[in-house]
This record gives structure tokens, sequence and C-alpha cells, in this order.
């Protein structure tokens, strides 16, 4: 259910660009904003999450297994309160792995969308940002969001989704045993998962920094000659004013077009995210009501499933955070000499 929530309002964004871009060029942005606030709205109070089932059986199998490890204990414990142990584990265990599953279900297919709608949205902004600062700095910007479009598809899709996968399982299979042979494991994947998000924005970041220094200049050189030459021409200036006056309505263009590509991809985002927000905190607040009355490797194990959903969302908001300042810095760079 949630997922198809999502996907139709992948698909009422989609059909809605035009209509977005005709406001924003008109200058009408709070119009705009409140367009994507009311889908949002709409959209998250006619979802029906998933996950709200689990928690439920899960929190009321953990109540169950709290009661019969009480009861095994109080009869002397030994080999009953372990078998209690296990076949509680086994319980929690598949309740645990179907609620990740969904919730990281929502997860990779909020950012196989945002890939869509930036393969979608890219032919477009390039276009209009070729036209506004040139050939030079077009080329560039394309080659910098292919870049970033290449680091989520096989660094966070292909690589850190995997190892999020594996993380969530050593979790759980870690309290297995008291003596805990995945322990140094676990911290591995989550320092790998760490430093791979930030070397990838690092370098994003570094890039658009790097070509955003150079090629606008470029090409600004090259339109100031080309001006300054016209003028020079008799009747010239007419025709270097129309040109001014082209190139500031092409800038207006390619910031209408950025802007329309956030909002859409804030709009896709933002009932997903509330809801994998809203469930990571139930995840640990489950685990702190259950902490006083259920086994201590099975709370860890809980945690751990807080734990490894964190992660993905946090995986899930920096490859949507990375296209944003993406589409935000080429336009700031392509502005710089029309200020």
């Amino acid at each position: 259910m949630a997922m198809a929530c999502i996907r139709g309002t992948y698909m009422n964004q989609i059909d809605g660009f035009m209509e977005l871009l005709q406001k924003l060029l008109a200058g009408d942005v709070n119009g705009a904003c409140m367009d994507m606030l009311a889908g949002v709205k709409a959209a998250l109070l006619s979802s029906i999450s998933e996950n709200q089932e689990y928690l439920i059986a899960l929190l009321s199998v953990a109540v169950l297994a709290a009661f019969f490890t009480n009861l095994t204990s109080a009869f002397g414990g030994g080999l009953l309160g372990e078998q209690g142990f296990y076949v509680s584990f086994v319980l929690i265990f598949t309740l645990a792995i179907k609620a990740f599953g969904v919730f990281f279900s929502v997860a990779e297919d909020v950012v196989r969308q945002i890939l869509e709608v930036m393969q979608l949205l890219v032919p477009a902004y390039i276009v209009s940002v070729t036209g506004a600062a040139g050939s030079i700095t077009g080329t560039a910007a394309y080659e910098l969001i292919c870049l970033v479009l290449t680091c989520i598809q096989y660094g966070v899709l292909y690589i850190m989704f995997p190892l999020l996968q594996t993380f969530f399982l050593f979790q759980f299979i870690n309290q297995l045993n008291e003596e805990q042979y995945f322990t140094r494991w676990i911290a591995l994947i989550k320092d790998l998962i760490g430093w791979g998000l930030k070397m990838i924005t690092v370098f994003v970041v570094g890039m658009h920094l790097l070509k955003g220094m150079i090629t606008p200049v470029l090409d600004s050189v090259k339109v100031g000659m080309v001006q300054k030459g016209i003028n020079a021409i008799p009747g010239g200036s007419f025709v270097a004013a129309f040109t001014g006056v082209f190139l500031g309505c092409s800038i207006l263009i390619k910031n209408s077009i950025g802007v329309a590509g956030i909002l859409i991809l804030l709009g896709i985002v933002a009932v997903p995210f509330v809801q994998m927000g809203v469930m990571v905190v139930s995840y640990y607040v489950l685990a702190a009501l259950l902490e006083p009355i259920l086994d201590k490797r099975l709370i860890k194990a809980i945690s751990g499933m807080a734990e490894a959903a964190t992660l993905t969302f946090r995986t899930a908001f920096t490859s949507v955070v990375l296209l944003i300042v993406s589409i935000a810095m080429i336009a700031s760079c392509t502005n710089m000499r029309w200020s």
C-alpha cells in the first residue's frame, strides 16, 4: 500500500510538471509550493503503512515471549528457558524481516524513482543551461549530473543497499550466541556505509565547486567578446540588446526548470520519508518499551533493526540531497555573469 501510494504520487508529480513550470515562469512560487504541499498532504492522509501491522504483531509476540521467558525462569530456567528464547527469537526475527523488508523496499523504490525523474528532467535542464550559459558550461553540467546519477545508481543501489541488508541480518544473527561473534563485522559494515556516504558527498560537491569556478567564466568570456564585436558594427547595439534580453529569458527558464525539478523531487520523497521517519522512531520506542521485560539479546536485536533502518533512511536521504544540491549549484554557478 505504501509503495503504491509513492508510485501514485510520482505519476501525479510528473503529469503536473508543465503546470508547475508555468506557475514558476509566472513568478507564482508560493502557488507552486502550495500545490506541492497539498499533493503531499493528500497522499500522506490516504496512505496506510504496512509496517503498522508488523509493529503491532511484533509488540504482541514480544510481550508473549517475555511472559514465556519469565514463566520458564520461575521454574528453574535451564534448557527449557534456552529453548523458549530460541522460539521467541525465531518469531521476532520472522516479523522483523517482514517489517524491515517493507521499510527497505520503500527506501529502494524512492531512490529508483528519483533516478527516473532525473533522467526525464536532465535533457530539458541541460538544454536550458546551455542556452543560458554556453556550450562548455552545458557540457560540464551534463557530466556532473551524470556523475551524480552514476554514484547513486552504483554506489547506493548496488553497494550500500546490499550492505544495509547484510547489516540488518548480522544484527539478529549476532544475538544467537552470548559471545556475539559478528560484533566487529557489524561495526565494519557501519563504518563502510558511513565512509561511503561521506566520500560520495565530498566528491560530488568538490567536482561541482571546481567546474563551477572555471566553465561559466570561459563561456562568459566568449559571450562578452561576441557582444563587443556586435557593438562595434553599425547598428549592432540593437542586436546586442536583443541578445541580452534573450539570454536573460533563458536564465529565467533555466532556473524555473531547476526549481520545478527540486519541487518534484521533494514531492516524491516527502511522503515516504515521513513514513520511514515515523517507523524508525517506532522501532526505537518499541525497544525502549520492551527493555524491562524482554531478554537483553532480543532487545539488542530490535535495537539493531532500528539502527539498520536509520542507516537506510540516511542513505536514501543523502541520495536526494545530492541531486537537489547538484541542481541548485548548477543554477547558481550559471548565474554568475548576470548578477
